[in-house]
């Protein structure tokens, strides 16, 4: 059976999305008020009535049960307007991942709203956005900073590994900056910053002096050490803790939205055209650009960034390609 808040939370996606259906506003509600809305909106609430009983006994919520709710609420909201999803709402409730691969449905849709639910794949970004845009060569992997905002990304990176730097330029020698589950491990060895992971005897030493890229940092470190280590690092020390850090992560989030949303944005239009639809103006396989040796060379540089490649590795070539939704770019110096 479910605990409290798996139960508050599914059950107010349900009732966000069936008063957005009446464009009604959900405020400071008491449990019986919150049942008496569940009961409202649900096809199927009374199959699940031992689920119920655990709200009804309820005095009142408490922070963290209204804070689930509001969540849920504002869910159910963005699922009516945004979706907009035909049909009578029911909820699987605790027969999820018996009969159900999903915790709630409207119509014939089915949606899963927790991470752990039982479901045949649990998509990553470049699965949505495959989705999306159909391209001929479907994204394996893809890094929305990495690849949707270069600049703002490399500028957050080099801060918040300047910050790393600074406190291991303090620390004593084989001294311990950071340490996770005491498995985990960030030291400062002689001139070097060392990551590493105890129970597999890693340890990951990368100079002090050197002037590291986000592309390289990735390339050397693995992700599970990356992740419980640097990352950890970050959210102990900078998040909430560092304007600058905030200030240079939140252009980023921006800038990769908005260059997310035009490659999107472009790549629809391209494959939408009614007169391609029809076939009456096919894709065409190839389009040429001709360009002057400073523009060339400013775009062949962007895209050899984009790539995270180390500059001291970029060949100045007379023509390049570039392949998007199935067509190739080619760029020529004139």
């Amino acid at each position: 059976m479910a605990d409290i808040k798996t139960i508050l939370r599914e059950l107010s996606v349900i009732v966000g999305l069936g008063s957005a259906r009446e464009n009604k506003t959900i405020n400071n509600v008491s449990p019986i008020e919150f049942i008496a809305l569940a009961e409202r909106y649900c096809e199927n609430i009374k199959d699940n009535r031992s689920e119920l009983n655990k709200i009804k006994f309820l005095k009142m919520f408490n922070s963290s049960e209204i804070n689930s709710i509001k969540n849920g609420l504002m869910l159910g909201f963005y699922i009516h307007h945004k979706l907009i999803p035909m049909g009578k709402i029911y909820w699987t409730g605790r027969k999820v991942g018996l009969e159900y691969p999903f915790d709630m449905g409207v119509g014939n849709i089915g949606f899963s709203l927790k991470e752990s639910s039982f479901i045949l794949k649990n998509p990553a970004f470049s699965d949505y956005l495959n989705a999306l845009i159909q391209p001929e060569k479907p994204f394996k992997t893809i890094h929305v900073f990495r690849h949707f905002a270069q600049d703002e990304f490399k500028r957050w990176f080099e801060y918040t590994y300047s910050k790393l730097k600074a406190k291991a330029l303090s620390s004593r020698d084989n001294s311990s900056i950071f340490s996770y589950e005491d498995n985990y491990f960030i030291k400062r060895v002689g001139d070097a910053i060392v990551f590493g992971k105890t129970e597999d005897y890693i340890s990951i030493p990368i100079p002090v002096s050197s002037q590291i890229s986000e592309y390289e940092f990735n390339k050397q470190i693995p992700n599970d050490i990356v992740e419980h280590t640097l990352s950890k690092w970050i959210k102990e020390n900078l998040e909430k803790k560092d304007k600058t850090y905030l200030v240079l992560k939140k252009k980023c989030s921006e800038a990769a939205g908005k260059n997310l949303k035009e490659y999107i944005d472009f790549a629809v239009t391209l494959t939408e055209m009614e007169e391609v639809k029809n076939n009456k103006f096919p894709l065409p396989s190839e389009i040429s650009f001709k360009l002057n040796h400073f523009e060339h060379s400013a775009l062949q540089v962007q895209v050899h960034d984009a790539k995270g490649l180390d500059r001291e590795s970029l060949e100045h070539k007379k023509e390049f390609t570039i392949e998007i939704f199935g067509i190739d770019f080619k760029f020529i110096e004139k």
